[in-house]
């Protein structure tokens, strides 16, 4: 990978501002949204963030993990919404 085709550094509290993150999925509980979404950092690596909104809160984000290799994120996706749902959260 170039200097050039790096993706920039994301700081804490910016994906939610930022169009270089696709949204995966939204899950509700009570007042809060949770949105999961990924971000290409090269062609074979991506970064899982989530989006926690809630109405005490602003937008706050978190980088959840660095995925290393495609065939992984969906196994992944599945487990993460499994456990939303196991613990009340709906989809939006």
């Amino acid at each position: 990978m170039s200097e050039r085709d790096a993706k920039p550094h994301v700081e804490w509290d910016e994906p939610y501002a930022s169009t270089s993150f696709r949204e995966l999925f939204r899950y509700s509980k009570a007042e809060t949204t949770r949105t999961y979404s990924l971000r290409a950092v090269s062609e074979t690596e991506a970064e899982l963030w989530v989006v926690i909104d809630g109405r005490r809160q602003g937008p706050r984000s978190r980088k959840l993990m660095t995925v290393k290799d495609p065939k992984d994120v969906a196994p992944l996706m599945e487990s993460i919404q499994q456990e939303l749902r196991v613990g009340g959260w709906t989809m939006r």
